[in-house]
């Protein structure tokens, strides 16, 4: 399944969970997408318990208070799944109220790159039986604000100045048809914006 360009906020367990009880939920087994989506406010980001491949570009995880950003795997006993993962172009900032950002649960493989994540590598959980998790961190992430306009009043824009413009992935060309998460070209200036909105 492919979530794209979408808002996704204000519910009481994760955003996007691949299993169930979510704003947004699955239990396929295949390779989902979640491209170019807000989610904020939410109890927890997306949550992935299920064998998948999972993929998530261009988005913006934020302000989800009950847990991390992007929970992989399940630490309550649910069958650990080795597949890889991917995040790129993408904001995971001030979740679980400056708690873990990422956590990692299982043999899974996390590549992350082209990504703005509070505290950075230092920020990603791992934990499990082995094989242990394994996180790729790739050498254009940044743990800078990513200076959203009004966070508090729930505005996730880039403002001017935010270390996110222009600093996506430059091999990442996306369709004129592509929109960030509120129907924007996707393209605007030199490179893709890092997060859901192209400023």
């Amino acid at each position: 399944p492919r979530i794209e360009s979408c808002v996704v906020t204000d519910n009481r367990y994760a955003g996007i969970r691949y299993r169930n009880q979510a704003g947004v939920y699955s239990f396929s087994i295949g390779h989902p997408t979640v491209r170019n989506c807000l989610i904020a406010n939410d109890y927890q980001g997306i949550v992935l318990e299920t064998a998948a491949r999972l993929t998530v570009q261009g988005c913006t995880i934020t302000d989800n208070t009950g847990g991390a950003g992007l929970i992989l795997g399940s630490p309550f006993g649910y069958p650990y799944y080795s597949y890889p993962i991917d995040v790129e172009n993408s904001i995971v900032w001030g979740n679980a109220r400056g708690g873990s950002q990422i956590e990692m649960h299982g043999p899974l493989v996390l590549t992350i790159d082209f990504s703005d994540v509070t505290g950075g590598q230092s920020s990603v959980a791992l934990s499990g039986p082995s094989p242990s998790p394994q996180l790729v961190w790739g050498m254009h992430n940044q743990m800078a604000n990513p200076l959203f306009v009004d966070p508090i009043k729930g505005d996730y824009h880039l403002s001017a100045g935010s270390p996110c413009i222009d600093a996506g992935d430059p091999g990442d060309n996306p369709p004129a048809s592509e929109t960030d998460f509120e129907g924007d070209p996707r393209l605007a200036g030199i490179n893709v914006d890092i997060g859901a909105d192209e400023h």
